[in-house]
């Protein structure tokens, strides 16, 4: 957006699509571990969720690696054509800036992935509880193949999102003057 052109506003309708995807399946997983009262989540709640909830640490895990950018997923194409956008407008400190935070966002996504794959359970059957009703397990499953899809095949997302932005033009600046006086306040 802060390039002001048509390929910076198409990449932030990509990155808002892969965003989206991201948020609500990362968020349904915590969701559904913290089903037991919990009113947070924490990493180590999360380890050994890979032994016994496979499907629900692949999917968790697959928002995350897009949460970073990791090619192959929407989050990476995301962040790749805004990169693309600001490098164009010659908006170099914004690139540098994007680089950077995805660099730093390593510490806080790669910790839940390793929790859930590589420490064991903190008690036996510490995920027991762990489920999706229907509804959410179809929102979880569209959300991840939405990811992968959009991170093989961006072409069509990306041409919508060209057109889309090619449509909104940056509110002109209104001409009148800016008043110098403040307006009455009525006695109460």
């Amino acid at each position: 957006m802060a390039t002001g052109t048509v390929a910076g506003r198409a990449a932030f309708l990509v990155y808002l699509v892969a965003y989206t995807l991201m948020t609500l399946g990362a968020f349904a997983v915590l969701a559904a571990k913290g089903r037991g009262g919990e009113s947070d989540v924490r990493i180590d709640d999360l380890a050994g969720l890979a032994a016994q909830k496979p499907w629900h640490a692949l999917a968790l895990a697959i928002c995350m690696l897009s949460l970073l950018g990791f090619p192959g997923t929407a989050g990476f194409i995301g962040k790749w054509y805004i990169l693309a956008a600001a490098a164009e407008a010659g908006q170099w400190g914004l690139a540098v800036v994007l680089v950077l935070t995805s660099v730093v966002s390593a510490g806080y996504y790669l910790p839940v992935i390793m929790a859930s794959y590589m420490k064991p359970e903190s008690a036996p059957g510490a995920h027991a509880e762990v489920r999706f009703g229907r509804l959410a397990g179809l929102a979880v499953t569209v959300a991840v193949l939405g990811l992968l899809y959009f991170g093989v095949q961006p072409g069509r997302l990306l041409a919508l999102a060209r057109q889309t932005s090619a449509t909104v033009q940056p509110a002109e600046i209104s001409e009148r003057p800016i008043p110098t006086t403040a307006p009455a306040i009525a006695d109460r």
